[in-house]
Formats: C-alpha cells, structure tokens, sequence
C-alpha cells in the first residue's frame, strides 16, 4: 500500500505537533522542526507557517538569531509563506534571510542554493518573471556544479526555472526545459515521487497554455491513475490534477463533461477534507466558471458568492482564494448585464491584487484585462482603449518594451482594436508588433506564429482576401513544421484558409477543403470535437453562399443540435447559429417561420450580449426585413431608420452591418414605390461599400443588382443595364455561373437588353 507508506510518518508527525502544540512553541530541537516540516509536507501551509514561526521565535531566543538551526526555521517560514500565495511578504523575508544565510552557510552551501530558488520563485510569481528567469540562468550551472546535475535540490530548481518561463510567456523554452528534466526525475526521485508527479502536472498546464489539448489531456488521464494509486482518490494532488482535467475539457468546450467531474471532485474533497479547504475552494472556482460557460449564470452567481463568505472566513478577505473568487464574481455579473455591481467589484478588487501581489503579477494583470473586457461588452469601449494604454504603459515602464508579457498584452490590444471595429488601427499595431516579435522571439516562435494568424483575421476583415490568402498559404507549412501537421493550431490556420476561400467566392474549392478538413478533424480530434463541429458549421454556410438553402439548413440544424446538448441554449455560439438560421428562412422568403424564430430569439440575444449587440442588432434586422415582405413596408422603413441610427452609434457609419441594413432599407422603399429615395440611398450605400469592402465584394454586387432593378423601375434602362451587367460579371467571377444569384442577375441583363433593344 504505497500511499500509506508515503503518508503514515508525516500524519504521525502532524499528530504528535497538535498533540503538543503548547510545548511545541518553546521547543528548539529536531521534533518541533520535524512537526513544522510535516505540516509543510503535508500541504498545511497556514499550520506549518504558525510552527515554523514558533520554531523562529524560540530558537532566536535560545540559540541566536543567526544560528543555523534558526536559519533553517526562517528558511521553512518564507517558504510556508510563499506557499500561502503571500508573494510580497514571502520576498520580504527571503531577501532579509539571503545574505544572512550566504554568511552563515556559505555561499555554495545547500541551504543557500535552496534560499535563493526560493527567492526567484517569489519574484516570478509577482511577475518579476524576466529578472527570475536570468538569475535561473546562473543560479543552475553553480546547482549542478556543487551539488550535482541529479541532486534533487538542482531538478527543483530546474523545474521552478521552467515554470518561470512558463510564466513570462516563453512557453516553447518552457516545454523544451520540462521535456529535457521530466526523465530526470522519474530516474532519480522515482516516477511516483510526489516532486515528480507535480512537475509532471506543471508540465501539463504549458501543454494546455500551447492548446496541445490531446497530449495535455491524455498525459493529465495518465497522471490522474498514477496519482490515484499511490495517493489515493482524495490525496491533495489527485483531487488538483482531476480539477487540471476540468480545465483541459473546458479549454476544448467540453463544458457539460466538465461540469460533471468538478461536482464529482467537490462532493470528495468536501467529505475528504472539508469545504473551506483550498482544493475544495479550488473546485467550486472551476465549477463556477463552468456553469456560467453554459449560460447557467445564475447558478454560477450563486455559487461565487457562497465561494467568497467561504474563502474570506478560511483564508482571509485578501487572500488569493477570496480575491480570485470576487474575480469571478465580477466577471459573472458582466455576463449579465449587472453592470454597475460588475464594476464596482473590480474597482474594490484591483487596488487589492496590486497591493497584495504587485502592480505586474500575473494575478493583478489577469483582473485588470477582466475589467478591460467588461468595459468593452458594455459598449465603453474608449476606456476599455485607454485601460489597455494604461496597462501596457506600465509593464513597458516595469519589464521594458521587449519583455514576453508586454508583448502579450499588446497583442490584446491590437485583438480588441480588431473588435472594436478599428481594422485599420488594428492592422497597423499588428503589422509593428509582429515586426517586434520577429525580432525578439524570432519568426517561427509559436507566440508569433499565433499573432501572425491573429493579423490575417483583420485582413480577411479588411477585405484584402488575396493577400490574406497569400499569406495564410505561407503560414500553413510553417505551423505545421513548428507545431506539428496534426496539431490544433495548424488545424484552425487550415480553417481559416478555407474561409478566405470561401470569402472570395471560391465555394467548390472551399466546400472540398471543409469536407477534407472534417474528415481529417475527426480522425484527430473525434467526431465531437468543438473545432469538428465549427468546421461543419463553415461547411453549411458555405453551402448557403452557394444558394443551397435547403442542405445549408439541414446542417445547421444538425450543428444546433450539438451545440444545444454540449454548449447550453444561451451560449453566444448557439445564438449565432440560430440567428444564421433565421437569416436562411429570410433568403428562402420563409416569412412566417423567419418570424416566429426572430421573435423568439430576440429575447434571449437581448438577455446575453446586450440591447446593441451586433447579434441582437441583426436580430433586429432580421424581424425588420421580415415586416418589408409581408407588406407592413412603413412599419419597415421606420423601424430601418431607427436601427441604421443605432447601429451607426455602436459599430460605425462603414461596419458591414450597417451598410447591410442601408441597403435592407433602400429595398423597402423601392417596395414603397419611393423609387426617388431608394435610389439616393442604393448610391450611398454602394459608395460606402466600393470604398470598404471593395468593388467586388458579394455585398457590394448585391446592391448594384437592387440598383439595377430600382432605375429600370424608374425606366432608366441603360444606366440599369450597367449595374446588372457589372453585377453579373462580378458574381460570375465569384461565385459561378451556377450560382442563383449569378442566374438572377442573368435574367435581369437578359430582359434589360431587350428593354433596351425596343426604345
């Protein structure tokens, strides 16, 4: 029975502490750092830091402050602190404590090779990552020359060296380090050590940091039936490296499965160790986050608050636990539109995580770009901007303008530039930041190749389709060499060549390359794999661009289906899925059924993003199209002015959105017979479009057709005659002969010619 030969002297020892904590407190020998050491061991880093503290007092008193053995009490008290995610206070004193053990020890003495990792281990944490990760660099070599390139002492601080460079991004170095020191340890300390098993589960968290979900969960399975048997099923690490599992199935949007395994965990770890224990808040944080991935928000809410009255009663109202709880928390009411409760949350919390942690830790930079993204779903979207200048002003200012998590974060920025509608000013800090990151991680570096991708979602964007085809088609090989050819990020590069594909009109080509991407998607990921089943849903629309409305919607509804079991019915990818099928009964003059499902989506897009959300806004435009064909065209038209006045607020005069809904309203008044307007809004709109979206694209083709048709009505026969015929050569071009539209336009130069031919 390994797990009770691993556990029994260190429970003894816990024992014999509590049994005799009193005399504990004045004892000065072996025991009493032993119990502290057990507590420590134990993961009782709250009980272990009132022994070791203890231990200091009474051997300062006895034996002297710079005696060894009060040296080796100071040094298991920093690390007791440490562990208690007390960063700040745990460098405090290992700073106090080096120099005083370099003199007492020696300066190539184990202890104080074990003080300074220790140190380096505090600062990355506070997201002192780049100044840790360089004295790692020189703190190994002197580790493996005096102690040893085996010696224990060494491998933990390898192991703390890569996780430093996990930490400040560099997370190919990172996984290079784990894959060179894992052997190591399973040679030295033995493969079911516990220093192994955890370096084998921080191993596991790089690999789902890189989106290596296949190999992070099948080595994360492996590890959990390791942990199981030599821990037992409610041992500290088995219960984490579960909860790790959790993460990896939300990580690939395996939300229902996940939220499964987390209340399984929760019910353990309550009974096993009680609910105000650290796994057991640990837990309930995942759990809540799965809830509210599944729109089940109030449940989630729920859920948090209880976390927190827990958390701040076990831990303290400042502690990691609380403050990442009230995170949360703030994160769930954004998602509910509470605004206000939202914000107020994060402004209590920020001062809190940068007085606690550091202005830079990983933790306090995660709840600022918390508070950026509420901002942002609000609509606020030039504080959100300004927060982003903020933020990355200040790690420039703190890390320098090189550094891995500065560069991170101006990725962000340029990725919210990009949703904010700003394609242009996205383009152009993408286009300077991946010149700073070929530089300075080099091109093929995986961060880089990921940003590279990022830029070619703005060209598609932007409408610079065969550029971003060119240089999709370059990155291809690349991602496949660097991440390998079956690897998920060269699957979501294929993806999003065949959409460009698709974008330019290149529909047979793109449908064969969805089909072959399902196939291969399959045999990789399964047949239930979240980026399978968003290849399904490209494929649908693809067959939707190509006019086959009906086969486009039986794999919608199929994809629906899916979505609904495993997503939730509020998710944001459901919605869109459903607002694509109102959009396919409006195409096919279904008006009745793209009615009833407007109607019955409006609420529910109205209730997750937002009144002036792009979804709820198409919604919207989906019931007032509806309106025009039924007959209610002064319904329509004034309905129309009122959405192009909000959508023109919210996504801008030139988002293809708004130009769509200018050109819907065009239609309605040509309907009206207000031949006179449609027409002087038919123009508008189609400058706009030559100018945005090009002279070619399907949206500006379609409004030279609707131009055609309104000046032939006003028997303005030979400039309609034009814009049918550039109509038909641009969708001959792009979408085929084939095509119904391509047919459509052809019958209108058709009778137009004759038109023209009698006058």
């Amino acid at each position: 029975m390994p797990a009770v030969k691993l556990l029994l002297p260190s429970l003894l020892l816990v024992s014999i502490f509590y049994s005799g904590a009193a005399r504990a407190a004045e004892d000065t020998g072996p025991k009493a750092y032993d119990a502290a050491k057990a507590l420590y061991s134990a993961e009782k880093y709250a009980e272990a830091e009132q022994a070791a503290q203890a231990l200091v007092v009474a051997r300062t008193k006895e034996l002297g402050a710079e005696d060894k053995e009060t040296l080796r009490a100071r040094l298991l008290l920093a690390e007791s602190v440490f562990l208690l995610t007390k960063y700040a206070a745990a460098e405090a004193q290992l700073r106090e404590l080096l120099p005083v053990v370099t003199k007492t020890f020696g300066k190539e003495d184990r202890e104080t090779l074990r003080c300074q990792s220790t140190l380096l281990s505090t600062m990355a944490a506070q997201g002192k990552d780049a100044e840790a990760v360089e004295q790692y660099r020189r703190l190994i070599p002197l580790e493996t020359r005096v102690l040893g390139a085996e010696d224990p002492e060494t491998l933990k601080a390898r192991r703390r060296f890569a996780k430093a460079l996990s930490d400040q991004g560099k997370l190919d170095e990172a996984e290079k380090e784990f894959r060179a020191v894992l052997p190591l340890c399973e040679r030295v300390l033995g493969p079911e050590h516990p220093d192994t098993l955890r370096s084998v589960a921080t191993f596991i968290t790089i690999l789902t940091k890189q989106g290596q979900y296949k190999e992070a969960e099948e080595k994360c399975r492996s590890l959990i039936a390791t942990d199981t048997r030599v821990l037992g099923p409610e041992g500290h690490q088995t219960l984490w490296d579960r909860g790790s599992l959790a993460k990896i199935l939300r990580s690939q949007k395996k939300e229902a499965e996940a939220e499964a395994l987390l209340r399984e965990l929760l019910a353990i770890s309550t009974r096993a160790r009680g609910a105000q224990d650290r796994d057991s808040l640990r837990i309930q944080f995942e759990l809540a986050g799965a809830l509210s991935s599944q729109g089940k928000n109030h449940e989630a809410e729920t859920l948090c608050r209880s976390l927190i009255a827990t958390a701040a009663r076990a831990q303290g109202p400042k502690s990691w636990e609380t403050l990442k709880a009230r995170r949360r928390l703030a994160g769930i009411l954004t998602l509910q539109k509470q605004w206000q409760a939202a914000e107020r949350e994060y402004r209590q919390i920020l001062p809190l995580y940068e007085h606690e942690f550091g202005p830079v830790a990983k933790d306090t930079l995660r709840c600022r770009s918390d508070f950026i993204e509420s901002l942002t779903m609000q609509g606020r979207k030039t504080e959100a901007e300004e927060e982003h200048r903020r933020l990355i002003a200040t790690l420039t200012q703190a890390r320098g303008a090189d550094d891995a998590t500065t560069l991170t974060k101006r990725g962000e920025f340029a990725g919210f530039l990009h949703e904010a509608g700003k394609q242009p000013e996205a383009e152009e800090e993408y286009h300077k930041l991946l010149a700073d990151c070929d530089r300075v991680l080099g091109p093929e570096n995986k961060d880089t190749l990921r940003l590279r991708r990022n830029y070619c979602l703005v060209l598609l964007d932007l409408g610079k389709l065969a550029e971003d085809e060119v240089l999709l088609r370059a990155l291809l090989p690349v991602m496949a060499r660097v991440y390998g050819a079956e690897d998920r990020m060269t699957f979501i590069c294929q993806s999003d060549l065949n959409n460009v594909l698709a974008r330019q009109g290149k529909l047979a080509e793109a449908e064969a390359e969805y089909r072959r991407f399902i196939t291969a998607s399959t045999r990789v990921f399964g047949a239930e794999d979240a980026d399978t089943w968003a290849a399904r849903k490209n494929l649908a629309l693809a067959r939707y661009e190509q006019g086959k409305m009906e086969d486009a919607e039986t794999e919608f509804s199929a994809v629906l289906g899916h979505n609904a079991r495993v997503l939730g019915p509020e998710n944001a990818d459901m919605l869109q899925l459903r607002l694509m099928i109102v959009q396919i009964h409006v195409s096919q003059e279904k008006d009745a059924d793209a009615e009833a499902a407007a109607r019955e989506l409006l609420p529910l897009v109205t209730r997750v993003f937002g009144a002036e959300h792009r979804y709820t806004l198409g919604c919207r435009s989906c019931l007032v199209e509806v309106l025009g064909s039924q007959g209610k065209g002064t319904e329509a038209v004034e309905k129309f002015h009122i959405l192009i006045a909000t959508e023109t607020r919210v996504l801008g005069p030139e988002a293809r959105e708004t130009l769509s809904t200018r050109s819907g309203l065009a239609r309605a008044l040509n309907n009206l017979g207000k031949r006179t307007e449609a027409e002087k809004e038919y123009r508008q709109t189609l400058a706009l479009q030559e100018r945005v979206l090009g002279a070619e694209a399907r949206e500006t083709l379609h409004t030279c057709h609707n131009l055609a048709v309104c000046l032939d009505a006003q028997d303005k026969t030979p400039e309609a005659l034009t814009y049918a015929k550039r109509a038909l050569s641009g969708r001959l071009k792009l979408l085929g002969k084939d095509h119904p539209k391509t047919q459509s336009a052809q019958t209108l130069v058709n009778d137009l010619t004759k038109k023209e031919a009698k006058t």
